[in-house]
């Protein structure tokens, strides 16, 4: 499934291993670095938050990404 995360597009996965445990990643390309995230889950726990919540990106100076630059 496609992603977008403060601007910058990605994909986001899902998948049910056989033992019905469940693996959830987050996979993004921001200025030529790979960015993984990823949460194993087992058996019976609920889906990690983390996928759910915003990924944001700071630059060299620690100011704030893509998303914070006011539109004209």
């Amino acid at each position: 499934m496609a992603s977008l995360a403060d601007l910058v597009s990605g994909m986001l996965v899902q998948l049910t291993n056989k033992d019905q445990s469940r693996a959830s990643a987050s996979i993004y390309m921001h200025e030529n670095r790979l960015i993984i995230a990823e949460a194993p889950v087992p058996k019976g726990y609920p889906a990690p938050l983390i996928f759910r919540q915003s990924l944001g990106w700071l630059d060299e100076r620690a100011q704030g990404g893509p998303s914070s630059i006011p539109l004209p």
